[in-house]
């Protein structure tokens, strides 16, 4: 009888696969998601191409089973990170160009990043040392 709820699992994963907030309920809403069996795991992501979930398997794995809610959230927030930083990279690329004073820029960084001073003047002695400016 498990292996065919596991079924159910992998077409339902598969059936939501393109609506990123539907899977994420999906998984969430489900707790044989957190203990899902490795092969139902591995069916479910070779079907999707969901390569991504192919790399983080072996931090939620154990004993023969996966918690693939845990993988799903994992890669969601390394993504809203990349996003976020790819926006700081962009934010202080734009007011260079735009020839703002790198204290402004710190100041927006906080502001709209919610990071700390220090934090910001990581990033932008990170990306654009002083040096390398004109």
């Amino acid at each position: 009888m498990e292996s065919i709820y596991f079924f159910f699992l992998i077409f339902d994963f598969i059936r939501m696969s393109e609506d990123k907030k539907g899977l994420k309920r999906l998984v969430q809403g489900d707790p044989a998601y957190q203990n899902m069996d490795e092969d139902a795991y591995d069916m479910a992501v070779a079907y999707t191409n969901a390569v991504e979930l192919i790399a983080v398997k072996e931090f939620h794995r154990k004993e023969g089973k996966v918690n693939m809610c845990r993988a799903l959230t994992e890669l969601i927030e390394e993504g809203r990170e990349e996003g976020r930083e790819e926006g700081i990279i962009g934010m202080i690329r734009d007011n260079l160009d735009r020839g703002a004073a790198r204290d402004e820029i710190a100041e927006k960084l906080c502001r709209y990043f919610g990071i700390s001073s220090d934090k910001a003047w990581e990033y932008l002695n990170g990306i654009y040392p002083t040096k390398s400016l004109p």
